[in-house]
């Protein structure tokens, strides 16, 4: 009986870090913001933010292929994911080298938009 409790607790420690770290993928965020917001960026730049959107997506992807429950938490790591993501989106675009102009702060919805549809699309980028 011990036995099986335990390892109750320990799927459920596993969901939970799964969902975390589903938390921490959608961070692809920051990246289509900024290729949908920055437009005056080197094409090298935006070839690494496409590659890092597509590492991210596939993780998630993954993420939902081996653990299919997770898919019901994904409105839930979206909501609170993305501040994070639009703050770090502000923050890499102050940084802005090669005489680039960092946009303002407004014209980074406070509100995701994008839909998981779009967010999990191989094909889409902003």
């Amino acid at each position: 009986m011990a036995t099986t409790i335990d390892e109750v607790i320990d799927l459920f420690k596993q969901v939970a870090q799964a969902q975390q770290e589903t938390e921490i993928r959608f961070q692809e965020i920051a990246h289509l913001l900024k290729l949908t917001i920055q437009f005056d960026v080197p094409e090298t730049m935006k070839m690494s933010w496409y590659r890092s959107v597509a590492e991210h997506r596939k993780r998630v992807l993954f993420d939902i292929k081996d653990a299919p429950s997770l898919k019901a938490f994904l409105p839930t790591a979206l909501v609170q994911a993305y501040p994070d993501a639009r703050d770090l989106a502000i923050r890499e675009s102050k940084f802005a080298v090669f005489g680039m102009t960092p946009p303002p702060e407004e014209h980074y919805p406070l509100a995701c938009p994008f839909s998981l549809e779009q967010l999990l699309d191989e094909d889409f980028y902003g």
